[in-house]
């Protein structure tokens, strides 16, 4: 596990993942946030030259400050889950999340 994953998907979610050694589903990780999309195996490669495109169309200089922005805010900390859904179990306060299955 790595020091990001509390950021990307939360601290109960990374504490259990960490001390059980559990995987997510694509499904859990889909909720999660840890990832964007969930495809089929065979639509895996059409959907990633898709994303691929769509970012490679966008202004070079652009997707450079705005991925370099997104390293800082890792480096800081301040990334990850801190904006939840309203009303999503993860937007909860403290002692009020259910428990992850």
């Amino acid at each position: 596990m790595t020091v990001l994953l509390p950021l990307a998907v939360g601290n109960r979610i990374a504490r259990q993942m960490s001390f059980t050694g559990d995987f997510l589903s694509a499904e859990q990780a889909l909720r999660a946030g840890l990832v964007t999309t969930v495809v089929q195996h065979d639509a895996l490669l059409p959907e990633a030259r898709r994303v691929a495109a769509a970012i490679v169309g966008n202004d070079r200089a652009t997707v450079r400050a705005l991925l370099a922005t997104y390293r800082r805010i890792e480096a800081s900390g301040e990334a990850g889950s801190s904006w939840q859904e309203p009303g999503s179990p993860s937007s909860r306060p403290t002692g009020s999340e259910p428990a992850v299955p």
